[in-house]
């Protein structure tokens, strides 16, 4: 369990573990392991001597089946049960707000019963295997929390804390604000829209260009990232080692190319990307279809002041806290949780924050370009395209 946590599985589920780790906890541990593969509750990848040990991994069958009794935390002696950052001039957010999402954060009630009410196991982002991984963390983070130990942190303009490292299944049913239910909004596409903003913002003579109207044609209309996935896989003809017939490692998932993008943005502009074993040039396909906003992004790999990343999260984290402080003014007894692109409010006050969060992001919306079909008929005429005979025939239609 501990080397999964400290280790994190690979893309197939595995963990590696060396020979020696099994020593150490027993020395005659092979009669123990034997019966764990033979029985079906262990299952072992394989083996390059010198290089990498055997990879292990719970089957499907033991997953559906185990549970936890209980959880035994024992942090260091030093560590302090909060660990509240207080405002200082580096968060880019007034103290006022700040402090009071430290209160309501604080007043956040943790739901967790291992008995009761046990967290849902849960599919790898592919669908291929249980996370065991991301189900044992999430225990862990919630007992945590339920304990005390709390963290109320900013980093790299983001906002870290106990409610961040929750998935968000358990997000929304383990956690309550003023013993309600939360319900959370967040930004749709966050970081494609927020690169349209900074591609705005950057250069606003874009607003003219062509392929930019439709990359923010597809980013408003909800269809970005189905638009990526159907261009990325026209032009892919990649196999999975060396199976030819693999026809299915062609197709890219919505997932894969929501990571792809990322990796996009975030990695090297001048290599061919992996996912998953397969190869990917998204780099030349954005370059082919989006050219002009290709061009910015490399322009801020260029800039060693600059990193992608940072700069939509300092986009993101304004639009966040702005829609935060202004539910603050709006009403004074709502309480909040944040999860970077997102954030959380009680039951009650659903319907009155759907108005505020929903006019914030139509106004961000408005301001980019979108590409518009309306043709003028009588404009084509005076470009020839038209000709005074072409009338349709009743008989054999148009010619």
């Amino acid at each position: 369990m501990n080397e999964i946590l400290n280790k994190g599985v690979n893309s197939n589920g595995y963990v590696d573990i060396h020979n020696k780790q099994f020593v150490s906890a027993f020395k005659r541990y092979e009669p123990y392991l034997s019966y764990l593969l033979v029985n079906g509750f262990v299952e072992r990848d394989y083996y390059i001597k010198g290089k990498k040990p055997f990879g292990y991994r719970f089957t499907e069958k033991f997953k559906e089946q185990v549970e936890i009794s209980d959880i035994f935390y024992n942090p260091d002696p030093k560590c302090t049960k909060k660990k509240i950052q207080k405002h200082n001039n580096d968060i880019s957010i007034n103290s006022s707000v700040y402090n009071r999402l430290i209160k309501d954060f604080l007043d956040a009630e943790v739901i967790y019963n291992l008995e009761k009410a046990p967290i849902e196991k849960t599919k790898d982002e592919w669908g291929n295997f249980y996370d065991i991984q991301k189900w044992l963390y999430n225990n862990k983070e919630l007992h945590i929390w339920k304990r005390g130990y709390v963290s109320f942190k900013w980093s790299s303009e983001r906002l870290y804390t106990n409610f961040v490292q929750l998935s968000s299944h358990v997000r929304s049913k383990n956690i309550q604000l003023n013993n309600e239910k939360i319900v959370e909004f967040d930004i749709k596409s966050s970081f494609p829209l927020m690169f349209a903003k900074y591609c705005l913002d950057f250069n606003s003579e874009i607003v003219h260009d062509f392929d930019f109207k439709s990359y923010c044609s597809s980013v408003i209309n909800g269809r970005f990232y189905d638009d990526l996935m159907r261009g990325l896989n026209s032009i892919r003809n990649a196999t999975k080692g060396d199976n030819e017939l693999d026809y299915s490692t062609r197709s890219l998932s919505r997932k894969e190319t929501k990571k792809l993008f990322q990796i996009y943005l975030n990695g090297n502009k001048n290599k061919v990307h992996f996912l998953n074993g397969i190869r990917c040039d998204i780099n030349k396909y954005m370059a082919f279809r989006y050219s002009s906003i290709h061009e910015i992004l490399c322009q801020i790999k260029d800039d060693d002041d600059k990193k992608p990343y940072n700069e939509l999260v300092k986009l993101e984290t304004k639009i966040i806290f702005e829609i935060v402080e202004e539910l603050y003014d709006s009403y004074k007894d709502i309480k909040i949780l944040t999860c970077h692109d997102a954030i959380y409010v009680p039951k009650s006050f659903e319907d009155r924050t759907r108005k505020i969060w929903d006019n914030r992001l139509r106004i961000i919306k408005s301001k980019l370009p979108i590409e518009n079909y309306d043709i003028d008929d009588s404009l084509l005429g005076s470009m020839g395209i038209f000709c005074e005979n072409d009338e349709p025939d009743d008989e054999k239609g148009w010619l």
